[in-house]
């Protein structure tokens, strides 16, 4: 279909990839490393580092479907996908709600005409979960951590679990140090980095003119969630225009 992308799935990679270095590393060390490496870098330097600290930490040089999966990392890494609006199938929540589903609704030898009634079972529950979720949006507006301007407009635009993830982001911001580099024209850049630093440094520009603001991690551009690097350095006179 045209305008498509076609990604791997995260959640498929992750599974393989813990059954994998089962007597090759350890399983507990792995998986938390190899989570941050496919959740939560976004610059291609900054994957590179971790990719190859990963693959000598724990000994992944000499196991063939690793080698192809970096091969292939254009096809599921955030430093390469970012650009592509995929909501939030691409986040670990969704993948442990997904891993939840499939474990207690489908089983390997379910027979294929079985698997579609439940297949499309599942179906009509998550939407009817969503329109849930958007009726109780639209009647009843979360209360705001803080009554600022921010808060406000992604309360009106975003339904209640939306709002949510972005209230984190928001309260992420405020343990965040911002950096500002040398102003290039109209347009001024940062660097903005977690304190502590559980994620990498995010690199935010903002053009105070149009009020547009965009961030190296493109949680915007993929999820539609300002993230929490883009709140930390924008004016609040760009705010309001971040959700929309």
């Amino acid at each position: 279909m045209p305008g498509t992308c076609h990604r791997l799935c995260l959640w498929h990679i992750l599974t393989i990839a813990s059954k994998l270095v089962q007597g090759v590393a350890q399983e507990q060390s792995f998986r938390k490393d190899f989570e941050n490496l496919i959740y939560g870098i976004y610059s291609v330097d900054d994957f590179r580092r971790e990719r190859d600290c990963l693959i000598s930490k724990h000994r992944l040089a000499d196991v063939p479907w690793f080698s192809e999966l970096f091969a292939a990392q254009e096809r599921w890494s955030l430093d390469h996908c970012g650009d592509t609006f995929c909501g939030l199938t691409g986040t670990k929540q969704w993948s442990e709600t997904m891993e939840n589903l499939f474990k207690f609704r489908f089983y390997r030898k379910l027979p294929l005409s079985k698997f579609i009634v439940q297949y499309f079972n599942v179906v009509t529950n998550l939407r009817e979960e969503e329109l849930a979720q958007d009726c109780e949006s639209w009647q009843d507006k979360p209360i705001l951590l803080v009554d600022v301007p921010l808060l406000a407009e992604a309360a009106k635009t975003y339904t209640r679990r939306i709002y949510v993830d972005f209230e984190q982001e928001y309260r992420s911001h405020l343990a965040c140090i911002c950096e500002r580099f040398p102003t290039d024209g109209t347009t001024h850049k940062f660097r903005v980095t977690p304190i502590p630093q559980k994620q990498c440094s995010g690199v935010v520009e903002f053009d105070p003119a149009s009020t547009s603001v965009s961030c190296n991690c493109k949680k915007f551009e993929s999820s539609g969630i300002l993230c929490m690097q883009t709140a930390r350095s924008s004016s609040p006179r760009a705010y309001c225009a971040c959700t929309r």
